[in-house]
């Protein structure tokens, strides 16, 4: 087909809506310029286009785009097309594609554009002729001069004439005045986000002309340069969104995320207030466990919990019967709730971990991430096509940036949450340590091995245990000589001194503190640290957010929030159940087949723990890496998981993790655990109370 052939059906294409007809007016371009020698233009009155062939070493100025040599293949075209009608949005913004395409009208990335290409833009601005001394004032149209409306004459020499939208006084003795150019925006359209992007383009005036100087790259280098360099540019204009016009200029997102500060706070204090009637249901609880009794016992005026002082076993008078604990069996729904990330924040209480800390660790992290996409938004957006190399290296750079946050905030809330609960439940923290360092030394006796001389200073309070104690300490091991192997009297002697030591040790001396304490989120200066540094590092993902969404248009701002929302909700009512129920069902069927499974199956059903201890107590305590008898770990269990499901009446199946349960569900039988150990514990125990209390 000739050239005159291809230029009559591009007009035919006029018809059809412009996003519709790019690429074919690409594919007619490919031949036009084949038939006629290298360059193509059309004018409708929907498109004007124009193309020509690219060269490798020569520079490309056509009417409205110039663009530097770029070494394409033999054969590449340039093609800009202006659109009559915006062919995106209703708005009435003049829009222009510009592609650099193959011979066979394929589009070409352009890689590390060490020039931009620049598109060039006729600027519209109104010129008034003053005639001084008769008072009037005409408006250039067309090469004429016509009377000018909407001028109001303020005074003999100074008129008010009509800028764009705007009024602008005009003095004499000029003749003539031309109306600065109206701020304009150099975009592109951002397919991904369906909206408008400035990155990667920066404006420039040049007498009646815009000059819109775009690049666009996607090597690893062109792209980590466009993140430091937008970042660069975004904080140097902080004066100016940190100041009174900037309060007023960007009043929507000023409101926006103070509201997302503001409610942060409010979710910390209605979490903090959720916790303190649970917090007395579980004091409650405590006094009323049979298992606990005998440590009650021993100090019956020492109080358990650090804001009431009248809750010692002796002087508590809580009149409500507790709550009985429930033994149902396992249910999906209850578990999903328990177990959800979100959910729990504020439906599960844990002694340890308070629902403040958990609810502002969760802040962090949402935050954290909204922070992170923001700040590696331009080496996604630096260019419409990103290559696989280039998401691996983003995954990278976000995974960087995010897992030592998680991971150091994850630590700090378990350090924080332990130092708390040692705070507030100071005879309770002090009896399971001592189980622990019980359970380390006495253990030589059942395994046949005595441990050195002496575990620290635990053997140096023996001296304080009379003669006759020590007897009968030593008495007993008479009735359980089966389960020793035949050693020295004086070395068992030595141990048993030691357990002795530990058993005598009082609980720790602590002052109490009105309950009005008890309503502040956190206790200790571990945790007020926690606390700060927490909202110190949410008002800096904020108030980087605001000014990433000052620095590029609404709509950007606008689709990074509604899209990290839509994401976040679509994990809270379908990501996270789905994991809940698929790794249930998983890590449940590959226990119950485990010896059918081959070997790297086999392991996701194979639930171990040391000593013979219960599953349902080593993995339902928080503590386990101290754990070695189930001495500890039942203590460890009736604390962190009988009593606290209990406190908010939910079975304990619902909240223990979930390799705790499978031998329950499944219906198996686990082996008996050593309980030698505990019951050398209680027996002292009861000595030493008949003996000395």
């Amino acid at each position: 087909m000739s050239t005159g052939q291809l230029a009559s059906l591009a007009k035919g294409l006029s018809a059809y809506p412009p996003n519709k007809i790019k690429g074919l007016l690409n594919t007619l371009t490919s031949a036009a310029l084949a038939a006629g020698g290298g360059s193509f233009s059309v004018q409708t009155d929907a498109f004007a286009l124009q193309s020509k062939t690219l060269s490798a070493t020569e520079t490309l100025n056509l009417s409205l785009l110039s663009l530097p040599p770029l070494g394409l293949p033999s054969g590449s075209f340039a093609s800009i097309i202006k659109w009559t009608n915006n062919p995106y949005d209703s708005s009435t913004n003049p829009v222009v594609s510009v592609s650099a395409l193959s011979q066979d009208a394929k589009e070409l990335s352009i890689h590390s554009l060490p020039v931009p290409f620049t598109t060039r833009w006729p600027v519209a601005s109104q010129k008034y002729t003053f005639l001084c001394g008769s008072g009037q004032v005409y408006l250039t149209v067309g090469g004429g001069l016509v009377p000018a409306p909407n001028v109001t004459r303020v005074s003999k020499t100074r008129w008010s004439v009509l800028c764009g939208s705007s009024m602008m006084n005009v003095s004499c003795p000029i003749e003539t005045f031309s109306c600065p150019p109206l701020p304009a925006t150099c975009s592109y359209w951002n397919t991904s986000l369906a909206a408008w992007a400035t990155d990667g383009c920066v404006s420039e005036y040049a007498g009646n002309e815009l000059l819109c100087h775009c690049t666009h790259m996607t090597d690893f280098s062109a792209r980590i340069g466009a993140v430091v360099d937008a970042n660069k540019q975004l904080f140097s204009m902080a004066s100016s969104v940190y100041s009174e016009e900037g309060l007023v200029k960007y009043a929507q997102w000023y409101s926006i995320f103070g509201s997302l500060g503001l409610f942060s706070i409010f979710l910390i204090i209605v979490a903090t207030q959720l916790d303190y009637p649970i917090r007395k249901a579980y004091v409650n609880l405590i006094y009323k466990d049979p298992s606990l009794q005998l440590i009650l016992r021993r100090t019956p005026y020492t109080p358990i919990y650090r804001y009431n002082a009248y809750s010692s076993f002796a002087l508590y008078k809580e009149l409500e019967e507790p709550k009985r604990i429930r033994h149902e069996g396992f249910n999906i729904c209850r578990r999903l709730c328990v177990q959800h990330t979100y959910m729990q924040a504020f439906i599960r209480f844990d002694p340890r971990l308070s629902r403040a800390f958990r609810t502002l660790f969760l802040l962090v992290v949402q935050f954290h991430s909204l922070f992170v996409t923001a700040f590696f938004y331009n080496f996604a957006m630096s260019n419409s096509d990103l290559g696989v190399s280039d998401i691996i290296l983003l995954s990278v750079l976000t995974s960087c940036v995010t897992i030592p946050c998680i991971r150091i905030s994850s630590m700090l809330l378990n350090h924080v949450g332990l130092q708390e609960f040692r705070y507030q439940f100071p005879m309770l923290y002090d009896e399971y340590m001592r189980r622990v360092e019980f359970e380390q030394v006495a253990a030589p006796l059942f395994k046949g091995t005595v441990g050195g001389e002496g575990e620290g200073d635990s053997g140096m309070a023996a001296a304080d245990l009379d003669e006759a104690a020590q007897f009968k300490l030593l008495e007993w091991l008479c009735f359980c000589r089966s389960n020793l192997v035949e050693e020295e009297a004086p070395k068992r002697a030595v141990i048993m001194k030691q357990l002795a030591a530990i058993i005598s040790n009082s609980y720790p001396k602590f002052d109490t503190h009105s309950v009005f304490w008890d309503y502040l989120p956190c206790h200790t200066i571990y945790g007020w640290l926690f606390l700060f540094s927490s909202f110190g590092w949410i008002g800096w993902c904020l108030q980087y957010l605001l000014l990433f969404a000052a620095a590029h248009s609404t709509p950007i701002g606008a689709g990074i929030l509604t899209s990290y929302a839509t994401s976040e909700l679509t994990t809270i009512l379908l990501t996270q159940p789905m994991t809940i129920l698929t790794v249930t069902g998983v890590l449940v069927l590959a226990h119950k087949y485990k010896n059918r499974l081959p070997w790297p199956l086999s392991k996701l059903g194979s639930v171990s723990t040391k000593n013979t201890i219960p599953s349902m107590y080593y993995f339902s305590n928080p503590l386990n890496h101290h754990t070695h008898t189930v001495l500890s770990s039942e203590l460890a269990h009736t604390l962190f998981l009988k009593l606290p499901s209990c406190a908010i009446d939910i079975d304990m199946m619902s909240a223990a993790p979930i390799k705790s349960i499978l031998a329950q569900i499944n219906n198996e039988v686990e082996p008996t655990p050593d309980r030698r150990v505990q019951e050398l514990y209680y027996q002292m125990v009861e000595y030493y109370n008949k003996a000395f209390v």
